[in-house]
């Protein structure tokens, strides 16, 4: 159980998180950056699995979740509060089935990077919040 000004810092912690992680997918340009340059570390590190290119069918995708998720991190920042904190631990606990899904079919291995991360964040949203005395 944490304290409620605890929790409020996990949710802007996840917030700032979201703020970085999905900056790069915004737009075609820096997603078509990003991709190339995870493509670039996966093979510097030998990892297996794919990483795929750029293609505009896929990445109106990308950029329309990264769009999304830059304004709820927003809010979030601006707007902390405990129910939108719950609301993010369950997409948190969306994204990384779908990213393990990924994982399962082949995408690299470089995904962890992302997956463990929402992990932490979504269990430390789920923890029990103590009632304000």
């Amino acid at each position: 159980m944490v304290s409620e000004p605890t929790y409020l810092r996990f949710v802007k912690a996840g917030a700032w998180y979201d703020v970085i992680s999905t900056g790069l997918v915004t737009t075609p340009w820096t997603l078509s950056f990003m991709l190339a340059t995870l493509t670039q570390i996966n093979a510097a590190l030998g990892l297996p699995g794919t990483i795929p290119a750029y293609e505009p069918t896929f990445g109106i995708f990308g950029n329309l979740l990264g769009s999304i998720v830059l304004v709820w991190a927003i809010l979030r920042l601006r707007s902390p509060e405990v129910r939108f904190g719950r609301y993010d631990a369950a997409c948190r606990a969306l994204y990384t089935v779908w990213m393990v899904y990924a994982l399962a079919h082949g995408f690299s291995p470089i995904l962890l990077g992302y997956i463990i991360p929402e992990i932490i964040l979504g269990v430390a949203q789920a923890l029990p919040v103590k009632a304000a005395q």
